[in-house]
């Protein structure tokens, strides 16, 4: 059941019948200033699902950290998360979200101290990947120094080079294993988010 942000669904509530021009997005001031019944459409109005969705997501985008950051502490204990790390988490999980579900679901292999849920996906992923190219893996990451994105994807475009493959048959497992999921934003930067030690650990466990 997705959630939708109060300003969201008072926005699509306030558009459906009524319109002031080609306005499409109001804060609740503009509303409250703007509205008469002069706007009101004579034709019957008609629940748009999709377009709910679409405003919804409109307004989550829009979402301060702090406000984020208030969502997701009624999910999972961040009082003691470094701040700066915990705002580059949610920023890149935002820019990768529609709205709160897809995001909370995301953080749930980030932020869970318990073992990540695998999807039956995600096992599929990892099941048809070459043994050998998964050692590979591994080995190459526990090498690397500079744990950050940049340099992550640097290594990994040298070993599917190496055994010349795409990217994406390097990558793909790594998701698998590190998140439990099939999606997720960049798997290097979800890497250098989660760290090195966590990184191979779950690597590791599920290769």
């Amino acid at each position: 059941e997705n959630m939708f942000l109060p300003e969201a669904l008072l926005n699509y509530l306030l558009r459906l019948g009524w319109g002031y021009g080609d306005k499409e997005f109001f804060t609740k001031d503009e509303a409250i200033k703007l509205f008469s019944l002069k706007g009101i459409g004579k034709s019957a109005a008609r629940f748009d699902e999709k377009k709910l969705n679409y405003i919804n997501t409109k307004y989550f985008k829009k979402l301060t950290i702090n406000q984020l950051k208030l969502i997701v502490s009624n999910s999972y204990p961040i009082k003691n998360v470094n701040q700066n790390y915990l705002s580059d988490l949610l920023n890149t999980f935002q820019e990768r979200s529609e709205d709160i579900n897809s995001f909370l679901y995301g953080l749930e292999y980030m932020l869970n101290d318990a073992d990540i849920v695998m999807t039956e996906k995600a096992k599929g992923i990892i099941d048809s990947s070459n043994k050998l190219t998964l050692d590979k893996i591994i080995k190459s990451l526990v090498e690397i120094e500079s744990w950050n994105a940049p340099t992550i994807e640097e290594e990994l475009k040298k070993l599917s080079k190496n055994f010349n493959l795409n990217l994406f048959k390097i990558a793909s497992p790594i998701r698998a294993a590190v998140t439990g999921k099939s999606h997720s934003p960049s798997i290097f930067k979800i890497l250098e988010l989660l760290g090195k030690e966590p990184s191979i650990k779950r690597l590791k466990k599920s290769f």
